[in-house]
Formats: structure tokens, sequence, C-alpha cells
């Protein structure tokens, strides 16, 4: 009995010894895997929103005087040492400008007409992983008339004098990512539980999320979290009609937050996100994150 009992001693001392830590160790892992990759692009999301911005604010009169419709905003392919992951290329049409984000090289070297928007540390997805568009539709994008692409205005000759950006509806800057294989089911090619996981930690106003093309609705269809006035704009017209004269009665701030968006097709169509040089129609054929954010 006693070598029965240093035997079973003995054999859950080795088997508590292969044990994990934490039971779920496996799923941690790949639940920071998956938050790395989502924090890395919401933060290449936030360097694009601010050169366009910036751009907006007519601070680049001498090369970008004015923010347009389908400009482009992707790290720029480079083999100096003191440019790679640094810099953004902001393209408009066929003129294209470089943004350096950081004043100073790795070491310490002055960065002509660098500013600091990168974090020292901070690198960026590539432009075949990772593109930022700017969004003008010609009216808001949830309605039915509208146009993808606005009109801006020009003189007789055809020069263009202004943006329309922001005029008829709301301009908005967007930027999408592809899915890495290992976040994908290798059955259903749906898109892992354990990447999904992090939106659940991420705010409604960040509006970001995952998009997969349904050809059921014909339409891209976004999982995640956020709260556009584009993705409620119609419940709450509807909600305050049904309710008009109530003046105790406001839309629920609930309502807002949104983790469902059926993309207008008219604005979002199928070969909407392409890849920098708009050669790859199929960029998110296997899905993609999305960020979206009104300017």
């Amino acid at each position: 009995m006693y070598l029965l009992m240093l035997l079973a001693t003995y054999m859950s001392a080795i088997y508590g010894y292969n044990l994990s830590i934490r039971p779920d160790y496996d799923r941690d892992v790949a639940h920071k895997k998956a938050a790395a990759v989502v924090y890395k692009f919401i933060y290449q999301h936030n360097a694009a929103k601010k050169i366009v911005l910036a751009v907006q604010r007519e601070e680049y009169t001498a090369t970008i005087p004015w923010v347009q419709p389908d400009d482009l905003v992707y790290a720029k392919d480079s083999n100096e040492a003191n440019e790679k992951n640094l810099v953004l290329s902001y393209k408009q049409a066929d003129d294209i400008r470089d943004f350096p984000l950081r004043k100073k090289g790795r070491l310490g070297e002055d960065i002509t007409d660098g500013r600091n928007v990168l974090d020292p540390g901070r690198l960026l997805y590539e432009k075949d992983m990772m593109v930022s568009k700017v969004l003008c539709p010609d009216k808001e994008i949830d309605e039915d008339t509208v146009q993808p692409v606005c009109t801006s205005p020009t003189t007789p000759e055809g020069a263009v004098t202004g943006s329309c950006c922001g005029v008829g509806g709301a301009a908005y800057v967007i930027s999408y990512r592809k899915l890495d294989a290992r976040w994908l089911n290798r059955l259903t090619n749906a898109v892992s539980s354990d990447f999904m996981w992090i939106f659940a930690t991420q705010d409604y106003r960040n509006n970001v999320g995952v998009i997969t093309w349904s050809e059921k609705s014909k339409a891209w269809e976004f999982v995640g979290k956020i709260n556009l006035v584009a993705v409620y704009r119609k419940d709450r017209e509807k909600f305050l009609q049904e309710n008009q004269g109530a003046l105790d009665i406001m839309y629920p701030w609930t309502q807002m937050n949104r983790t469902l968006w059926t993309m207008p097709n008219k604005v979002f169509k199928k070969d909407f996100f392409t890849n920098a040089a708009g050669t790859d129609k199929d960029f998110c054929k296997h899905g993609c994150v999305l960020k979206i954010d009104t300017i």
C-alpha cells in the first residue's frame, strides 16, 4: 500500500509539473497576439488621420493644397535605414508627398520635415498590408441617392480650386488591413473567435472591427464596435418621427452603440477596398480589420 501511495504521489507530481500555470494559457497567447495586431493598426490609422487633418487645415499648400476624394495614405517602401517604417506617403491622383513621422532618426540625426507623430519603437504596416483612404461622398453615405465621390470646384479650364470633402455630407478617413491566414478558420474561412475577442475590449467610439463580403446581402458586413452617425441616422430619424411632440424623449444613446453594420453598397462596392496601387481588387477577400472616423 505504501508503495502504491508513493507511486501515486510521484505520478501526480509529474502530471502537475506538465500542467500550464493557467488553464487558458493557450487562448491568452492568441488573444495577446490579436491585440498587438489591432493596437498597431489603430496607431497607424491615427497617424494617417493626423496627416489628413494637417492637409485639410491647409498646412501643406505648397504640395497638397486640399484634401480630395480617394486620397490614399500608406507606408513608404524604402531600404534606407533612416526611413524604414518611418514615413507615410500621401497620394493624391499622381502626386505623392512623403511625411516622415519622427523628427530624428534612430541615430539621432535630424529628418527633414519630420514630425513626432510616431513614438520610438513603433513601426508601420507596409502598403501591401494596410491602406488608409479619404472617403468623400456627395451626401450622407446611408442615403439612397448618394454618389461615392463628390465633385470638387474647378475653373473653366479644369483646374481644381478647392475641396468638396465634407460639403454635401460627412467626410471620413477609413483604414483597412488584411487579415493573416492564422486568424481564419481553415474549413469555413471565417474569422476566428480568438481574433474577434479583442473587439470586446474596445470602446464603441473607436469604430473598429472586421469586415467581410457577404454574397447574400451583396454588401460588406462589419462586426465589431462602432458609434457612427451614418450607422444609426435613419433609425434615429424614424424614432424621432414616431415620438414627435414628446419633448422629454430623446433617442437612446445605447442605440447609437452598434456591433453590426451592413455597409451601404452604393459607396462601399465590392472593389472599394484595394491596395495602394488600386490593382488588387480582392485586397480584403479574406476579411480586413477596419476603422473609420469622421473628419
